[in-house]
């Protein structure tokens, strides 16, 4: 039993990679989402403007096919361009490409309190915010304003935290101690990724677009891995369960590129594979 153990533990890595291939995990990521969240770049492209306006989408996410060029610097500082953003010190220019960011962020979660998410996407990015770089005081303010929202209506505040943060509010008591709402982490890794591959040239979806036809999808995953991987553990998030965060991400982004919503795809794989699977959070700890 203490051989089986300890060969399962130094070789579980690799079987979590390989016991998972592309099409399992497209199965398991999207299957009880939204409309929005679960839209693949191919039905985005395909879709009327009638359709897009029926799910609150612009019809011109894909527009740009510009992207911020100094990512093909093999020298390029992935990390430090996820971690030091600071709304606080941008120019006219970079705050508008910014916000320009986060709106589209906020659309392409679904969620039915906007203002509120957008606001708490910007504090966390701003050094004269009480969140700044603080998930966990983010999310705490979120819920606090959503409840403040809806006042006494449970139905309307149901339906906002499973839109905005956890896709699951039934399942909210079942969390770990330390958690973030897999929606909200899916919107936070799309600001990142956005921030590091358009760098104030383009708007997250189609800087990502862009990217992937210049490298092609194989290194762009790889790249948007780090990204992510660096967010991650910005939220705290060094690994899921025994297996190391970089690898849990590296085979969620392989698919996730298929999708409009990049992030949302990220998060909701970390969820299917935490201490407490399915249950719209994030798991750090149990």
């Amino acid at each position: 039993m203490v051989v089986f153990v300890f060969t399962f533990s130094t070789v579980g890595e690799h079987f979590f990679v390989k016991a998972n291939t592309n099409t399992e995990v497209q199965d398991q990521i999207f299957n009880d989402s939204s409309e929005v969240t679960a839209l693949t770049v191919k039905e985005y492209e395909e879709a009327t403007t009638k359709e897009l306006n029926e799910l609150d989408l612009d019809n011109n996410l894909l527009d740009s096919n510009e992207f911020n060029e100094e990512i093909l610097d093999p020298n390029y500082d992935i990390e430090e361009a996820v971690e030091d953003v600071d709304v606080a010190a941008m120019n006219s220019e970079e705050k508008k490409e910014f916000v320009k960011l986060v709106k589209e962020t906020v659309q392409l979660s679904g969620t039915d309190a906007p203002e509120l998410l957008e606001e708490a996407l910007v504090n966390v990015y701003d050094s004269r915010s009480d969140t700044f770089n603080d998930l966990e005081a983010a999310q705490t303010e979120l819920e606090n304003k959503y409840e403040e929202q809806v006042s006494n209506d449970e139905t309307a505040m149901a339906s906002l935290i499973k839109n905005t943060f956890s896709s699951n509010p039934a399942e909210a008591a079942k969390k770990g101690t330390i958690r973030i709402g897999a929606n909200f982490a899916g919107s936070l890794f799309n600001v990142a990724i956005g921030l590091a591959v358009g760098g104030g040239v383009a708007a997250g979806t189609a800087a990502v677009r862009a990217y992937i036809v210049k490298k092609g999808k194989k290194a762009a995953a790889k790249t948007l891995s780090r990204v992510a991987t660096a967010k991650a553990k910005q939220m705290g998030i060094y690994s899921v369960r025994t297996v190391k965060i970089g690898t849990a991400i590296a085979v969620a982004v392989d698919v996730a590129l298929d999708y409009m919503n990049v992030g949302a795809a990220i998060a909701k794989y970390l969820d299917r594979h935490d201490w407490y699977k399915n249950n719209g959070w994030i798991d750090i700890t149990k």
